[in-house]
């Protein structure tokens, strides 16, 4: 993006490439915080009604504030392109967590305590992950659990498209 609302960040680096975006570390230029921005892939951009219903959940998302869900900050379009920009969490997901070494009993406490917590708000605010997997948990500078990509599942099946079809490690989940 290179004009209006994502003008005003600063891309610090890209961080990585997901089946649906494109996500950098920026900085915004006014207040100098640091965000995830992550940008919607081409052909989602293109795919009638997707974009469109992944923007409404992002909206929805982004009134939503609790300790274990990662902030939801701006949601807008630039040059026929979607991006969300979202709280950065600096520290590990949970898939490379597990990745380390075994949990002790403590740390798998603490975890679930948080991740539950988490969902415990998305379904009082009659919201439902449906995609949650160890990538979409991620860890804030202090090690508070976060999750993240809400509400993306069901802009799929609101499209008209097969999560499975196009998230292929999900059905693990």
């Amino acid at each position: 993006p290179k004009q209006g609302a994502a003008a005003r960040y600063e891309v610090q680096e890209r961080v990585g490439e997901s089946t649906l975006f494109v996500v950098y570390r920026v900085r915004d230029k006014q207040s100098g915080s640091v965000h995830a921005l992550k940008a919607l892939k081409g052909a989602f951009n293109r795919h009638p009604g997707f974009a469109s219903t992944l923007k409404d959940a992002a909206l929805r998302v982004q009134t939503l504030s609790h300790p274990n869900l990662a902030r939801m900050d701006e949601v807008d379009e630039e040059e026929g392109t979607l991006f969300l920009v979202t709280e950065w969490l600096p520290g590990q997901t949970l898939e490379s967590r597990l990745r380390r070494a075994p949990f002790g009993r403590t740390e798998v406490t603490l975890c679930m305590r948080q991740i539950a917590a988490g969902l415990q708000a998305l379904h009082e605010n009659n919201l439902a992950h449906g995609d949650l997997r160890p990538r979409q948990i991620g860890a804030a500078a202090d090690g508070t659990l976060k999750i993240t990509d809400i509400g993306f599942y069901g802009a799929f099946a609101q499209a008209g498209l097969a999560p499975m079809d196009v998230l292929e490690d999900a059905v693990y989940y």
